[in-house]
């Protein structure tokens, strides 16, 4: 049975179902208009090794099928040797030079079945590649926004600790003067000291933000040096997310090279199955040969040379094998049918990361706009109450209270904001983006003489 596919999203808008722009989907990072992001990109998918794994795994299977594909073409050799022999008192020498040729016929199909394997495989490699390409521009874009919000928090934390810091000296001032207690002054040492402890977990994570942008990078930290530069300018992601169109859930079969790459492995396993079973029928192989046979070396040059030439067919016919061959095919048709199963279950993890991503990215708007709104009203709370308590018209423990509640505000706003860019870059990818076709250099297998190769996720026996 075919794995599921809905045909719309549950989660998306009715206007955001049409089908997004393929160059701003493959290239969706220059959407934010952020110089910095877009160059530690452009970094990573040059420097990261694990995309220079990717790419020697797919030379690497680009050059197994060339080795196959050469096994049902004919084969030519020069052999050449020299002999020499005693029988008794007497020597004889033996010169033979020549060209010898085999080729084997593939008339069961075995070899070709082979090369639809190796054909598959390297389309399943290709598309590691461009899945490696698609998880390493997603990692870098959240890895940094990531940073940008610890920078985030990380100012409001040194805002803040400037405003107590103010409030704690005005109450060490009226604590001197007699108008405030001791209790007064714990209380704004115990905000400030607080809001210090932030600013230095926000420093921390800043910290460790930039070490992994430099890994993903392909650097250490050390070599990352400061090319991170502070942006307090946030990207409109509002507008990104208003204009934003995802198409059908069709579409994924398409642009995810990662369910790509699982269908072009179930036919790998399907024609490595057809090809176990049809290399236990007869096989034939013509061979021939034709050189020059002489007892004196002399006379191979100098035309003295006897001509010596053979014409064969050989014929190899597995009789008994004890079970073997059915066991292989037994043991290569579970690994099709773990393929087929992985195949779905990719499929369905698809489709949940996009609805994931829509929910997230659609609520994010919502919430930030509240927090936007109680930040701005927890900010003239602040400034009202700092007044009320010069003025003595309030204690300390209430300013203090209204200011550990914008501090509180502005930290989950800057949070929301990076968790809306985020789930904006986990959309991205769980859409397929950040690759094409033309980022990978393989030429796509012919199509199989016996039909769609395709048809084989579902079929029951090779």
């Amino acid at each position: 049975m075919a794995a599921p596919m809905p045909a719309a999203w549950q989660n998306a808008e009715p206007a955001a179902t049409a089908s997004p722009d393929d160059q701003a989907l493959r290239q969706w990072w220059g959407q934010f208009d952020d110089p910095q992001l877009q160059t530690l990109i452009r970094e990573a998918l040059t420097r990261n090794p694990d995309l220079r794994s990717a790419r020697a795994t797919l030379a690497q299977a680009q050059a197994s099928r060339a080795v196959i594909a050469a096994g049902g073409r004919p084969q030519l050799s020069t052999p050449a040797s020299a002999t020499r022999s005693r029988v008794d008192s007497s020597n004889t020498k033996l010169y033979k030079i020549g060209v010898s040729a085999s080729w084997e016929l593939d008339w069961n199909h075995a070899i070709e079945a082979g090369v639809q394997a190796a054909d598959a495989s390297m389309r399943s490699a290709a598309d590691d590649l461009a899945t490696a390409r698609m998880v390493i521009t997603s990692e870098v874009a959240l890895a940094y926004f990531q940073w940008r919000g610890a920078q985030w928090r990380q100012r409001v934390a040194q805002a803040n600790l400037a405003s107590l810091e103010e409030t704690r000296q005005l109450v060490d001032w009226k604590a001197q003067a007699g108008l405030l207690s001791q209790l007064d002054q714990d209380q704004a040492r115990q905000s400030s000291e607080q809001t210090r402890a932030a600013w230095v977990a926000a420093h921390t994570e800043v910290a460790q933000d930039a070490h992994l942008l430099a890994q993903l990078t392909g650097r250490t930290p050390g070599q990352m040096g400061n090319e991170l530069h502070e942006d307090s300018r946030w990207p409109a992601t509002d507008g990104l997310i208003a204009r934003l169109q995802v198409g059908v859930p069709a579409d994924l079969l398409r642009r995810r090279p990662d369910l790509r790459s699982a269908e072009a492995l179930v036919v790998a396993r399907w024609y490595s199955m057809v090809q176990t079973r049809r290399d236990g029928e007869p096989t034939f192989a013509l061979t021939g040969s034709l050189g020059l046979q002489a007892t004196a070396l002399k006379a191979i040059t100098s035309g003295g040379a006897a001509l010596v030439s053979a014409l064969g067919l050989n014929i190899d016919w597995p009789i008994w094998e004890a079970g073997k061959r059915e066991a292989l095919v037994a043991e290569q048709k579970a690994a099709w049918e773990l393929s087929r199963a992985s195949y779905e279950s990719t499929l369905l993890g698809a489709v949940q990361d996009v609805e994931d991503a829509l929910v997230a990215t659609r609520d994010s708007v919502d919430r930030c706009q509240a927090l936007q709104t109680a930040t701005e009203a927890a900010q003239r709370v602040v400034d009202t109450q700092r007044q009320r308590h010069e003025a003595g018209l309030i204690d300390t423990a209430t300013l203090l209270d209204s200011q550990r509640t914008l501090l509180s505000l502005q930290t989950s706003l800057a949070t929301a904001r990076t968790d809306q860019a985020q789930a904006l870059v986990r959309l991205y990818k769980s859409l397929g983006g950040g690759w094409s076709q033309d980022d990978i250099a393989v030429t796509p297998p012919a199509p199989s003489p016996s039909g769609n190769p395709l048809s084989a996720l579902f079929r029951n026996e090779p």
